[in-house]
């Protein structure tokens, strides 16, 4: 049986990063359920609507542009 290694106090998990186009794949299919949730009438729009959007803004925040966003605004206010 594998033991698990202990890593020092301070530092990251290496883990492997995904290609962007699994990304992009797995965000075309994400959005491709929700319209058919839609288009089956077992989720009504404007929930598939607030759905995408908190996801979308979530995707983006992950990358960083939403705390971009934020610094600049601040920075300008």
């Amino acid at each position: 049986m594998a033991t698990r290694q202990e890593q020092p106090a301070g530092t990251k998990r290496q883990t492997p990063e995904r290609s962007t186009l699994d990304t992009d794949l797995a965000r075309v299919a994400w959005y491709a359920g929700l319209g058919a949730l839609v288009a089956f009438e077992v989720v009504e729009w404007p929930i598939a609507a607030l759905l995408a959007a908190t996801h979308f803004i979530e995707h983006n925040a992950r990358d960083g542009i939403v705390k971009q966003l934020t610094e600049g605004l601040e920075e300008g206010i």
